[in-house]
């Protein structure tokens, strides 16, 4: 019989001691302390009648020689008036035994016993709570594939009581045949290798279902053999669709910057084309048409840039909407607007149908037009050439509602759920143009409006309607105000601070041509000793430059004497709301987000602020 660790004998239900050559005790378990009323560690070092009175008997000490002498299992029975004891020893190749005892008949020792016993079932039921308790699934089974054990989370699954489950075998419980080989076959295994087996599969019961990781392993007997087969069985359904979304969010990802290079690959080449046709042949017709497409060209990547921008304004909640109520009819007119180009070169028809009177509503002007211009140039996008765009408002239960028509490709019933998903695009790459990010955007302004957006389809080919719903406000009466007159932009001094040459150089070059006495640096510390003589009115300042930054070099500005009243602008690729107000915190009076249009820097310098003047050396 192989030998057994202290541990393992310390689970034993009844008395067991290991002996050495000279019969004293080296290892007592718990059992034999409770039946001695001492501690086992007491027990250590005694005499093997002194640990236990009742295997003083002299059969005891008979055994253990002929057990040394043959190497071969005794077993004894201990009968008199105060014992009834079974004694059975096992000797070991040192010379060393175990001693084993069961009490037989109900004397002194059989109330320890007792005690032990009611200990053990105490640990049972208390095992028995915890695992009732657990959501996972325990059990066990006997090699012949019998439920030996099932706590409730499983019998709930199967929709069975405990009588219903124990001594019974999958098939009984309402697996299916399939389902119950296959568990039958993993049973086989552990009990073939002692080794743990792994798993996970699709399951429902009458209790619900899912996906459950599961693992099954070997419960020895006292042989050391395995005599059964117990495992625990783990819900993972959520953080199986949770991989699956990842796993999709990352799919999404990759197209998306695959699409994202080639969008911007687009337009760089006519913008290559076109400047070696400018080159070549200034002051042509040619010139100008391509210097036209050019245009057209840059300002599709500024629509791009700032659809990225807003994504990631969107997705950090850091889009501030300046509230104030506007008259809806004016936000749909300037909306089209600004589709008119796209919808011009398709050929398309746009029809606008508003009702009578105002149509109140409390939002951000520039974000309400962004919302409606989105959506006919989508419509624009989708539909063949010469086909139709209608945008028709109305009035409802205290609502003012929008749907934008087309009579474009429109959209499978399959794909309506995701339309509005970040990066979801429903045709091929070839066959379409955008970031897929402009319906979730929109979705997202008209969540902060508090209003709703849905679209609607008949199928492939018979168009799509996009209906957004805002709240009605009650209109505040206007108020007669003269129009500001534009101030005249008179010359001024300007320092023009950038780590890209290119951009310093020709921003420099645009504001000589407007009149104004310009400098250009490509570094913080050439623009600071510059500044000292140059004594700028404005200083257009970047933000991102080696060795010393925008900040700190607005900062060191701002201590100058002489330039303490400048004008700093930061120009730069940083526009979030943060971005804006650490540059408020270094100093400076302005912050435009590149690429500036001309126009938005024109008006900076017409409408500057009067300060005390700054005098030349």
């Amino acid at each position: 019989m192989p030998t057994l660790s202290d541990e393992a004998l310390d689970r034993l239900p009844f008395v067991a001691f290991r002996v050495d050559e000279i019969e004293r005790v080296s290892f007592a378990n718990h059992a034999a302390g409770q039946l001695a009323g001492r501690t086992p560690a007491t027990l250590v070092g005694l005499s093997l009648a002194d640990a236990w009175a009742p295997l003083a008997h002299a059969s005891i000490g008979e055994a253990l020689a002929r057990a040394r002498a043959t190497k071969q299992r005794q077993e004894v029975r201990v009968e008199d008036t105060r014992h009834d004891l079974g004694v059975w020893i096992d000797p070991d190749e040192d010379g060393h035994c175990l001693v084993y005892a069961v009490v037989r008949a109900p004397h002194r020792e059989t109330d320890a016993l007792s005690a032990l016993r009611a200990s053990m079932v105490r640990e049972r039921r208390s095992f028995e709570a915890i695992l009732s308790g657990s959501p996972d699934f325990a059990y066990i089974w006997s090699l012949d594939y019998k439920f030996l054990y099932a706590n409730a989370s499983l019998l709930r699954l199967y929709g069975v009581t405990a009588e219903q489950c124990i001594g019974r075998g999958f098939r009984d419980v309402g697996y299916p045949e399939w389902h119950a080989r296959m568990h039958e076959q993993e049973i086989d295994e552990v009990a073939r290798t002692g080794q743990p087996v792994r798993g996970k599969i699709p399951f429902y019961g009458q209790g619900g279902g899912g996906i459950y990781d599961y693992v099954f392993v070997p419960v020895l007997g006292p042989d050391g053999r395995v005599e059964a087969v117990g495992g625990v069985t783990r819900d993972v359904t959520e953080l199986e669709r949770s991989t699956e979304a990842l796993k999709e969010a990352d799919r999404r990802k990759d197209v998306f910057l695959a699409t994202l290079a080639h969008e911007l690959r687009n337009p760089i080449a006519p913008l290559v084309t076109g400047l070696r046709l400018v080159r070549e042949s200034p002051g042509t017709e040619s010139a100008a048409q391509a210097l036209a497409t050019m245009e057209r060209q840059v300002t599709h990547m500024v629509h791009l840039l700032d659809d990225l921008l807003d994504l990631s304004r969107v997705s950090r909640g850091a889009i501030e909407l300046r509230r104030a109520q506007h008259d809806l009819r004016e936000v749909l007119q300037r909306s089209m607007e600004l589709s008119a180009p796209l919808v011009t070169q398709h050929a398309h028809e746009l029809v606008l149908r508003l009702p009578d009177g105002e149509l109140a509503v409390v939002g951000d002007d520039t974000r309400l037009t962004q919302i409606f211009s989105n959506l006919v140039n989508n419509a624009a996008k989708y539909t063949p050439p010469g086909g139709t765009i209608t945008v028709e408002a109305h009035v409802a239960e205290g609502n003012v509602r929008v749907a934008v028509s087309d009579t474009g490709r429109g959209i499978a019933e399959e794909d309506l759920p995701r339309l509005f998903e970040l990066f979801t695009r429903l045709e091929p790459a070839a066959q379409q143009s955008g970031l897929g990010i402009g319906l979730f955007l929109v979705r997202r302004l008209v969540d902060m409006h508090g209003g709703t957006i849905t679209a609607a389809s008949g199928g492939r080919g018979r168009g799509s309607t996009f209906t957004v719903s805002l709240p009605l406000a009650v209109r505040e009466p206007k108020l007669d105000v003269a129009p500001a007159m534009p101030s005249p932009t008179r010359s001024r001094r300007i320092l023009v601070v950038d780590d890209n040459v290119d951009a310093a150089f020709l921003l420099s070059l645009l504001l000589k041509h407007k009149g104004h006495e310009v400098h250009a640096t490509y570094g913080a510390s050439e623009a600071l000793d510059l500044a000292r003589t140059f004594k700028p009115e404005v200083i257009f300042l970047d933000i991102g430059m080696p060795e010393l930054d925008g900040y700190e070099a607005c900062r060191r500005i701002r201590q100058m004497d002489d330039l303490k009243h400048a004008y700093v602008v930061a120009l730069t690729g940083w526009g979030a709301e943060s971005d804006r107000e650490k540059t408020r915190e270094a100093g400076f009076d302005a912050h435009l987000v590149k690429p500036c249009q001309p126009e938005r820097i024109d008006a900076l310098l017409a409408d500057l602020p009067e300060r005390p003047a700054t005098h030349g050396s």
